[in-house]
């Protein structure tokens, strides 16, 4: 009986382990409202999301990734008139726009 005690209450701190590194539920993406903005992190795990006619733009020449977290959201969002202009590999530009 003590053996099965002890084998549920490692089960339950090994949940509870797995969901506080995964935070599942408790990231946002980096959100851009309105006005010109320039992208100063290397890495944006959680995605990011430009509204309300915002303009982003990454740094020339700075790796830049973006990803959306392992979720089923979008890495880039834009939103509202808004526009997100990534600068790739020999000035070829990629562009979001809603």
């Amino acid at each position: 009986m003590r053996y099965k005690k002890i084998t549920l209450h490692t089960l339950r701190l090994s949940a509870l382990t797995m969901l506080i590194h995964s935070g599942a539920g408790f990231s946002d993406p980096q959100i851009f409202d309105g006005g010109q903005h320039e992208l100063t992190q290397q890495v944006y795990s959680d995605g990011i999301e430009a509204k309300s006619k915002a303009q982003v733009n990454n740094q020339p020449g700075q790796a830049l990734s973006l990803s959306s977290g392992g979720s089923k959201k979008t890495a880039v969002k834009a939103s509202g008139e808004s526009t997100v202009t990534l600068e790739g590999a020999e000035d070829k530009k990629i562009v979001v726009d809603t």
